[in-house]
């Protein structure tokens, strides 16, 4: 074997592509807490985004199907059917409820997140973990 002769394990290794030589989900050994932070928080401000969107879509899918049950009702007299759709339509209005909660819920993170950005309020990981529960239980 000459000096210049690489080995089969080494060359494998030289045509790993660089992306892929470290977990990309592990952030780098020289980042500083400023750099992680703001990533966490651009990354909670994504996902509140994201919920906004889903509460405000539900609450106009509960209300678009309470005014089709209810037209529904004025089409079937059947008491039978008319006890099933109020069933329906109750059920619609505590998502609606629900929905208004977890949008609450939202906007309460929202400026959590706000005064976290301005170094009004800190956050630990663990208080990130709290408040990706709480959402998500909102939801």
């Amino acid at each position: 074997m000459s000096a210049n002769s690489v080995t089969p394990a080494e060359e494998a290794k030289q045509q790993i592509p660089a992306t892929h030589k470290q977990n990309p989900t592990t952030p780098p050994a020289k980042a500083s807490p400023h750099r992680s932070l703001t990533h966490v928080l651009s990354s909670l401000k994504d996902l509140l985004s994201i919920a906004e969107t889903l509460i405000v879509t539900t609450q106009q899918y509960a209300r678009a199907m309470q005014s089709v049950l209810a037209h529904l009702s004025s089409l079937t007299p059947d008491p039978s059917t008319q006890r099933s759709l109020g069933a329906q339509r109750w059920q619609l209005m505590l998502l609606e409820d629900k929905q208004a909660d977890a949008l609450e819920k939202k906007r309460e993170v929202q400026r959590y997140v706000d005064r976290v950005e301005k170094g009004e309020a800190s956050m630990s990981a663990k208080e990130v973990k709290v408040l990706l529960i709480a959402l998500a239980n909102a939801l």
